[in-house]
Formats: structure tokens, C-alpha cells, sequence
């Protein structure tokens, strides 16, 4: 039997319904008598790693709701590998795309010496400046943030803890539970390391996305934004379009770090859009009210479009 349960929140949907859940599981309503925890163990710890980059909304729902849950008795805990992330155009890891020249090498493959290593999964161009066609190989850097950026941190938490509560690093010492609901059972798998037991609590509920919303607006609970960073080029059309016209610091930053990244690997140049061009350029000027809502938008969570179970699509 684990001896450490914890939960990788994320803020979003999935991994905020479940810390609710965990702090509302005396509660006998009728949503709560088909949807609870109270046969599940009691939280230890809920863990958010914060990769800095976070859109503000997120931010701002986090910073009103940690005291909500604060007061039920959830241990809530930010972890964050700032050094890491502050390097994002040079050393880092989110999934920029790129496109390699055919007979070269993977557009994983190290940068060449002297280049900058950028291992976000840009989109990039041939040498001529063409996009290639899709005949050719289409590639994107490695993804790395997942891993640096929320994996490692919060393993580093959990570690501290066992060691502060004198627990052994054995197989199934560690009960985590992640935020992956019944639409997006692809992205459920065992942990990579013995000490660490994945959980699923919304796959054993059998809870959907919808059934997480239903549930929290039961308990007159708000809906989270869906959590992504700024410049996360797993985004689809729409949500680009919906970033620029609210404009801010989400869009200022994705601008930024876009042109930032733009001849780190070269000969090839970087974008975080999959259109490979500059984000300004990618992105359609549309009013905010001519588009639909956040949560209308049917995303390709096989990509790992949202970072809502805490893992982004471990």
C-alpha cells in the first residue's frame, strides 16, 4: 500500500475537479453519490509544477482558488524549475516544430557545435527558405519540457518528502494521481520509475472532461482555463486567433519568444507555429467575439494540447 499519495495539479479541468473532489468528499449530494472520492485515500499532497510560463489566466485562477482549497484541507504545494525555464530559447525543451531537410539527420538531433541547443518543439524551414511538402520529412524539436519543467520538479518534491516522513524508496511507495478523464484515456501510463504508482481516480469514476464541469458547477465551483504555456505550439487554429485578440502579456511573450528562437538552430529557422512563420504573420487578426468560446474549441489532446492532468500529455 502506497505510503505517500499525491496529486500532479495542473490547474485545469481534470486535476482541479480532483483536488475539489478531495476536499469536498464528506459532501452526500446527488452528483456525489454517483461521482467521490470517499473509497479513495486522503491527499497528502497536491503538487503544482509551475513552469513559469503559465497563461495569466491560469495564474489568476490558481492564485483565487488556493485559499478555497487551502481552507477544506489540501495540502497545496508549487514547485518550479525557474533556472531551467528562464532558458527556454536556449536550452530548453517545449515542442517547437520544425521541418528538416530530407536526407538529414532527425530534427531531434543535437544542434551543430557552436549552435544553441533549443529542444522545444519549433516548426523550421530547408535552406532555400521553402516549407517542405508533406512527402518530406516534417518534423519538431524534442520535447523536454514535460520532463524538466514538470516531471523532475515534482519528483524532487516527492523524494524530499519521503525523506522527511522516512519513507523508502520502494516499489509503490508513491500513490500519484494524474487528471486524465475518460476522452483522453490515450494519454494514461504507468510511471517510468518503481517508487512511483500512477492512479487515475476520473478513469475509475469513469469521468469525462464534461462530467468534471458537471460536477463542479454542482458544487457552484468555477471552471478552470485550460492551462498551457504562452508559446505552446500545441495549440489549434482558434486558439491561437482567441490568444491574439486578447492580446496581453500571453500574446506579447509568444511574440517574443518566438522571434527569440527564430535562428538558434541554424540553417534552419524556428517557430512555434505550425504554419512556420512568424507568429504575427500565422495568426489571423479576428475579433474576440467572432470567435468561439475556450471551451467550445475540439483540440487534439493526442498532442498534448493542454498541460491540465500536471503532466502535459506525459
Amino acid at each position: 500500500m502506497a505510503k505517500l499519495v499525491a496529486l500532479s495539479l495542473g490547474w485545469g479541468v481534470q486535476s482541479f475537479t480532483l483536488a475539489a473532489m478531495d476536499a469536498l468528499r464528506a459532501c452526500e449530494c446527488e452528483v456525489c453519490q454517483r461521482w467521490s472520492l470517499r473509497d479513495f485515500p486522503r491527499l497528502d499532497a497536491a503538487i503544482h509544477a509551475d513552469t513559469t510560463w503559465e497563461r495569466e489566466a491560469t495564474y489568476t485562477f490558481a492564485w483565487a482558488m488556493s485559499p478555497w482549497l487551502r481552507e477544506r484541507n489540501v495540502a497545496l504545494y508549487t514547485v518550479s524549475d525557474a533556472k531551467q525555464a528562464a532558458r527556454v530559447v536556449e536550452q530548453s525543451d517545449p515542442p517547437f516544430f520544425t521541418l528538416a531537410p530530407q536526407g538529414t539527420g532527425s530534427p531531434s538531433a543535437p544542434a551543430e557545435p557552436g549552435n544553441s541547443n533549443v529542444f522545444m518543439p519549433a516548426y523550421s524551414l530547408d535552406e532555400s527558405g521553402r516549407r517542405l511538402t508533406a512527402r518530406k520529412r516534417k518534423g519538431q524539436l524534442k520535447r523536454q519540457c514535460t520532463g524538466r519543467w514538470k516531471i523532475d520538479p515534482i519528483r524532487r518534491m516527492l523524494r524530499a518528502m519521503m525523506r522527511e516522513r522516512k519513507i523508502k524508496r520502494v516499489r509503490g511507495a508513491v500513490e500519484q494521481w494524474l487528471g486524465i478523464s475518460m476522452d483522453e484515456l490515450e494519454r494514461s501510463k504507468d510511471s517510468d520509475v518503481q517508487y512511483i504508482y500512477h492512479r487515475y481516480p476520473l478513469l475509475e469514476l469513469g469521468m469525462s472532461r464534461a462530467d468534471c464541469k458537471t460536477w463542479l458547477r454542482a458544487h457552484n465551483l468555477p471552471i478552470p482555463p485550460k492551462s498551457r504555456c504562452k508559446f505552446c505550439p500545441y495549440q489549434d487554429r482558434n486558439s491561437w486567433r482567441r490568444q491574439r485578440a486578447m492580446g496581453g502579456q500571453d500574446w506579447a511573450v509568444a511574440v517574443q519568444v518566438d522571434a527569440a528562437i527564430r535562428d538558434k538552430r541554424p540553417p534552419h529557422p524556428l517557430f512555434v507555429h505550425r504554419g512556420r512563420l512568424p507568429l504575427e504573420q500565422a495568426v489571423e487578426i479576428i475579433p474576440l467575439v467572432a470567435l468561439p468560446p475556450e471551451e467550445s474549441d475540439d483540440e487534439d489532446f493526442s498532442e498534448g494540447a493542454a498541460c491540465d492532468s500536471g503532466y502535459c500529455f506525459m
